[in-house]
């Protein structure tokens, strides 16, 4: 067969994703999902116009029981074809159009083909030497298998390139890179959602919030809310946030606070999502309100935004995972003192140690007392009683210094917020009016 090189072509995406839906048509269910690769995947490449693409499935012990269909629809089933574990179909004749390599979705030789197609996409000059380098070998060698052969060595070398180049990125670089594949396909394989929790999990504390926040948080929520983990990697992620929570816990005013807030904001997560889809056992979720009820009692970095890194906030994140706690259908109402008592302690707590909440802290934690209101877990009196008691208590501070005028300040902040938030609950509004005004 003569080699043919070809400028790229834009209709190779077309004829890539027509054939998905042709492949998607006879295997349904068995798909993960679809990957294009080789030259023809690579903007500004020269190329056979071959579509080399790969279909990812969850199990490959299946697919021969479609050999039948594939020969009927013109297909050439050529097996394994040297590697072990894959099924290679082509398609086309003398003239052919496609290479369709069949993968179990965690197969090995994926990431090896990935990884080269995604260092081409991001290493122009590279697009550029390999193009060179296939124009001057067809130009050598006319028959087809003489080319591959002589381009085999060059190959390799560029596999090698990307490896190291992918082994050398930083975390940042490798999230986005994973989370650039996942928004392409909607989907990772379990190796690489693996990979890419791993990453996530590595930089959950980063002091940059475009990092932190706007990559690895809200990527995170995205992922799980939308279904994409298993129950398996839901709880190795729980198990290390709530290894997080206790991260350093004595410390305060430095970057270690982040790892621990932005734990407390990914178990928010797992936590809303299990109200919604019931993974999580009785005793799974007994650990780990456990664990952020401790957290919210023992953090005493307070901090609200912190100039250059963004939001700390750790009562206000604590708090709303603390009420998503409470809505699920394990919780009970012996954690209710505990928590009450972190909010106690907590609104005793200054930012920097004598500046008074100003980020809406004090309005999260009333959040908790609302849900427990509105769940019938505590009475009004209740709830009024515990707040003359704290206030009995900030009155017999015998200095009325700074302090305590700005601890004061944060509980009757605290009130009011409750007041606005208790819309259903008029008689406790009433009792909070005297409560503010006493």
């Amino acid at each position: 067969m003569k080699v043919r090189l070809s400028d790229y072509n834009l209709n190779w995406k077309v004829l890539f994703e027509r054939e998905c839906k042709l492949l998607f048509d006879i295997l349904k269910d068995e798909v993960v999902r679809f990957e294009h690769f080789g030259s023809t995947a690579v903007r500004g490449m020269k190329a056979k116009p071959v579509i080399d693409m790969m279909v990812l499935v969850k199990d490959i012990s299946t697919i021969d029981t479609y050999n039948s269909i594939f020969e009927v629809l013109g297909y050439d089933v050529a097996g394994e074809w040297g590697i072990p574990g894959r099924r290679l179909l082509r398609k086309g004749g003398e003239n052919r159009s496609h290479h369709i390599h069949i993968y179990q979705y965690d197969h090995p030789e994926i990431y090896r083909h990935l990884a080269v197609r995604d260092y081409l996409l991001k290493n122009l000059n590279e697009v550029y030497a390999y193009s060179a380098k296939k124009e001057e070998l067809a130009e050598k060698y006319e028959e087809t298998r003489a080319y591959s052969k002589a381009k085999k060595g060059y190959v390799m070398e560029l596999e090698k390139r990307a490896l190291k180049y992918f082994e050398e990125l930083d975390g940042y670089q490798v999230i986005k890179i994973l989370i650039d594949r996942y928004d392409e396909n909607s989907n990772l394989t379990e190796n690489d959602m693996d990979q890419l929790i791993n990453e996530m999990m590595s930089n959950i504390g980063h002091p940059d919030p475009d990092i932190r926040d706007a990559l690895v948080y809200s990527k995170f929520c995205e992922i799980i809310l939308n279904g994409k983990l298993t129950v398996i990697q839901i709880r190795n992620v729980m198990k290390e946030c709530l290894d997080n929570l206790t991260y350093r816990i004595n410390e305060k005013n430095n970057d270690n606070v982040f790892k621990r807030s932005f734990s407390a904001l990914f178990l928010h997560a797992i936590v809303y999502s299990d109200n919604q889809e019931k993974f999580l056992s009785e005793m799974e979720y007994n650990v780990l309100i456990k664990g952020s009820i401790d957290y919210f009692i023992n953090e005493k970095d307070v901090r609200g935004f912190v100039d250059g890194k963004g939001w700390a906030h750790a009562p206000a994140h604590t708090s709303d995972l603390i009420v998503e706690c409470i809505k699920s259908q394990y919780y009970m109402k012996n954690f209710n003192g505990e928590i009450l008592e972190g909010i106690e302690i907590n609104l005793a707590r200054l930012q920097n140690d004598y500046i008074p909440y100003i980020d809406d802290e004090e309005m999260r934690m009333s959040h908790i007392v609302i849900e427990l209101l509105e769940k019938s877990l505590v009475t009004e009196q209740y709830i009024v009683d515990w707040i003359k008691l704290i206030k009995n208590k900030l009155e017999t501070t015998k200095v009325k210094d700074i302090i305590y005028y700005r601890k004061a300040k944060n509980l009757n902040d605290f009130i009011k917020s409750l007041y606005f938030g208790a819309k259903n609950h008029p008689v406790l509004q009433k009792m909070l009016i005297t409560l503010i005004e006493s």
